[in-house]
């Protein structure tokens, strides 16, 4: 039977039988031990993103809301100027129509 080179490679540094088996074992394992970890830093380094993420999201919505707050408060402020404006004609039409013996 010929010796592929693989084995011919391993038989030139003494690696036969038990001993092959063992180290192609032992670095399946390693591999696997590997992707484990790096699987966990994969995943460490997403949660640590969408850490920052809703962190600055946060921020962004805070600094919206301090800039968009004065715009709000001048709003209020016009529209309460105006309602009572509101109130004062109605009451002065009222007055008219009351001075004129409620005709139109």
């Amino acid at each position: 039977m010929a010796e592929s080179k693989q084995e011919k490679e391993f038989k030139d540094f003494g690696i036969t039988g038990k001993l092959r088996t063992g180290l192609v074992t032992g670095m399946m394992g390693i591999m696997l031990l590997a992707i484990g970890w790096l699987a966990k830093v994969v995943l460490n380094i997403q949660e640590d993103r969408l850490k920052m993420q809703d962190r600055l999201y946060k921020e962004m919505i805070e600094e919206v809301k301090s800039q968009v707050s004065p715009a709000v408060e001048k709003v209020n402020q016009a529209a309460t100027k105006v309602d009572s404006a509101a109130v004062k004609v109605d009451s002065v039409a009222q007055q008219q129509k009351e001075r004129n013996g409620g005709k139109r």
